[in-house]
């Protein structure tokens, strides 16, 4: 049977703010995302005209052969895109090395960074509650991320139910190689949009966030500092701080809510982060050191 996807929500209110200006870096999303926005429309396309020359044969077959062809053509195509986003990161340092100057500096106007939210619900799992929880955490990383001088603009929230067969990955570089990585990147936003996953159940892991890929994986029982937390990984800061009030540490116990200037100028720098619009009011930077 083919899965479902709803659209629930669909925010673009005053709250979040408007669509952001040009973001930087230019070169992975002036040229890689392009091509992954091809790429992955080609072959959906692939994937349609396999399902129309099919069409003779029962429902059950045709969906299998239809899905193994998707899955093939996606493992073949996703880590080349992944590695053309790599290409464009390392060129993309001519020009954000000089942005993060300008922050350091304190001259950096404010940001705005979208999101897509999309949940991976089992049928068991009640819908409403589910939402409410996500609606609520990330309005505690829209807040704490506003402190910074950075507005958390929801584009949309969807649910759909997990992909058959394919549980949530390691946290790891093993991770990168799993079905759930081309999975979860055919099907997500590219930079600047950022994609949020969200599951009921995450193992032992807060979340999870790969270096390189445009969405991050939260589990539905954690909080806003958790998402803070992996878009501080996409934004470059891969080390955990030691201050367990920091929102980039690994310790328990601590309020997670800190940000520090060279973090908030990484997170504010990153391929994610645009100007914010002027028509929006921009919230003052602060820094939590």
């Amino acid at each position: 049977m083919k899965a479902t996807h709803r659209v629930v929500q669909r925010s673009r209110g005053s709250d979040y703010g408007t669509q952001a200006g040009a973001r930087k870096p230019v070169i992975r999303n002036g040229v890689a995302a392009p091509a992954a926005v091809l790429v992955r429309a080609l072959v959906r396309a692939a994937a349609a005209l396999a399902r129309a020359a099919l069409a003779w044969a029962p429902a059950g077959l045709r969906d299998a052969l239809v899905g193994a062809v998707r899955t093939l053509l996606e493992i073949v195509t996703e880590y080349p895109l992944y590695i053309l986003g790599w290409l464009g990161w390392v060129l993309d340092w001519a020009f954000r090395g000089p942005a993060l100057w300008i922050c350091a500096l304190g001259r950096m106007p404010s940001g705005e960074l979208s999101a897509r939210v999309t949940l991976l619900l089992p049928a068991q799992v009640p819908v409403e509650p589910a939402l409410l929880r996500t609606r609520s955490m990330f309005e505690e990383a829209s807040s704490l991320l506003r402190e910074h001088g950075i507005a958390l603009a929801m584009e949309r929230v969807s649910i759909q139910p997990p992909p058959p067969g394919l549980a949530a990955p390691t946290c790891g570089v093993s991770g990168i190689f799993s079905r759930f990585f081309s999975w979860a990147s055919a099907r997500g936003g590219v930079s600047p949009l950022l994609t949020i996953y969200v599951v009921p159940d995450l193992g032992p892991l807060a979340g999870c966030a790969f270096p390189g890929a445009d969405w991050i994986l939260v589990d539905l029982s954690t909080d806003g500092t958790t998402v803070v937390h992996e878009i501080g990984h996409l934004a470059d800061l891969w080390p955990h701080h030691e201050d367990p009030d920091n929102v980039m540490t690994a310790k328990p116990g601590g309020s997670h809510d800190r940000m520090t200037a060279g973090q908030r100028a990484m997170i504010r720098t990153c391929r994610f982060v645009g100007r914010a619009p002027a028509s929006r009011s921009e919230p003052r930077a602060r820094s939590r050191d």
